[in-house]
Parts: C-alpha cells; sequence; structure tokens
C-alpha cells in the first residue's frame, strides 16, 4: 500500500512539474515558462508551426544530441520528419554547432525561431541537447503524451539565448532507503533532462541497504547490515 501511494504521488509531482513548465503563451515568446530561465528572451510577431512535411536539418556534431527529441517528435505528433544533414538549408528546423561560439559556453544554446525556420545555435552537442529541451517546453503540453488530438503544434517567434551559471547542476536520489525501479529511475532522469540538470546522484548506501550488488559479497544485498 506505502508503495502504491508513493507512485502515485511521484506521478503527480512529475507531471505536475512538466506541466508547469509547459503553460504555453501562445502568442508571445517571452511569456512562455521556460525552466530554468534563460539568460534573454525576445518576441518577435508570428508562429513557426510544426506539420508533417517539416524537415530537420543538422551537422554532424548535433545528429546524437537531436535523435531523442526527434523520436519524442515523432511519437506525440505522429510526424516522422525527414532528417538530413545541413548543407546551405534555410527552412525546418536547422541544428548548427560551431566550435566560434565561445560567449554560449560548453552548454549554451541560441534559437532563433521565424515562422519558416528554426535555427539552433551551439559549441557543442551539450548545447543542442540543451537547445532541444526548451523547445520541448515551449510545445504544447500534448509533446508528453501519446495522443494529442488536434493539437496545433506551433512556437511563437522570438530569440533565446542561454547558458548555465552552474557547470554543476546536480539532482540526489536515495535509492538506499527507499528504492526505485528502472522505469521509475528513467522518468527521473527525463525530467532532469528537461530542466537541463546534468549531474545524477544516486545515494546508493546506506545503514538501511545496499543496493550495488556484488556477487563475490552476496550478504550485502540479501541482507540488512547495519555494521556496513
Amino acid at each position: 500500500m506505502k508503495t502504491k501511494i508513493l507512485k502515485m504521488m511521484l506521478a503527480l509531482t512529475l507531471s505536475t512539474s512538466i506541466g508547469f513548465a509547459q503553460t504555453s503563451k501562445s502568442g508571445n515568446l517571452a511569456l512562455n515558462s521556460i525552466i530554468p530561465k534563460p539568460l534573454s528572451v525576445s518576441a518577435h510577431t508570428g508562429k513557426f508551426e510544426f506539420k508533417p512535411t517539416t524537415p530537420i536539418y543538422y551537422q554532424p556534431q548535433a545528429q546524437a544530441p537531436i535523435s531523442v527529441f526527434i523520436g519524442q517528435l515523432a511519437g506525440s505528433t505522429g510526424v516522422k520528419a525527414k532528417t538530413l544533414p545541413l548543407t546551405n538549408q534555410s527552412q525546418g528546423i536547422l541544428f548548427m554547432v560551431s566550435d566560434t561560439l565561445n560567449s554560449l559556453g560548453e552548454e549554451g544554446y541560441r534559437i532563433r525561431i521565424a515562422p519558416t525556420a528554426i535555427s539552433v545555435y551551439a559549441k557543442t552537442g551539450a548545447g543542442i541537447f540543451n537547445a532541444t529541451q526548451t523547445i520541448r517546453q515551449l510545445l504544447p503540453i500534448q509533446i508528453e503524451s501519446k495522443t494529442n488530438g488536434n493539437t496545433v503544434w506551433s512556437i511563437p517567434c522570438g530569440e533565446i539565448t542561454d547558458k548555465p551559471r552552474y557547470s554543476w547542476r546536480g539532482y540526489m536520489q536515495d535509492v538506499s532507503r527507499t528504492f526505485y525501479g528502472v522505469e521509475v529511475m528513467k522518468k527521473y532522469m527525463d525530467v532532469i533532462a528537461l530542466y537541463k540538470l546534468n549531474v545524477l546522484h544516486l545515494h546508493l548506501t546506506d545503514d538501511q541497504g545496499w543496493r550495488i550488488e556484488i556477487k563475490r559479497y552476496p550478504l550485502l544485498t540479501s541482507t540488512k547490515n547495519h555494521c556496513i
């Protein structure tokens, strides 16, 4: 019973957390709830709308960082976007990596949203990944669902520039005294990524439990040991 209540509370907390970040103010980019708050946001007129024909272009260094976003976009919108290497395209969703963008740091990014294109710039793949999480927050809350109904997949035009203030942005989960299954931890990691935290600290051992299996010492995980 205790475990069931815990899972219900966890599901409610995570869904409320995601929902708050994705309370979209569709007409004005500056009014959207992006978490954490970016360094700067400027709103322009118009909106970019995702359509079944919307292509996604990427430079080689951006291919891996955008894969999670592409999968989520396809699963929620039903749109399996054409994904191709970037050459000289100017329309669609464009992911660009350049080591000359020193002002953005190792994890920063810049997103320019126009009616015909979303252009994403970063110095590294980490910056590209963080940018995809901001785009995820700007989309309707249905992006977190497998059913979207008649959702209009659009983002208001404007420009966002952001980079983390701290290099270590961690979250600690005590899995020693309160055990969580793999699927629950995956959900935690998804929310951590959404909010651009970059360190997951798992508290694996304590006097109430030992969660690391060591085959040579099987009693560590089969017997409560208060002398560890």
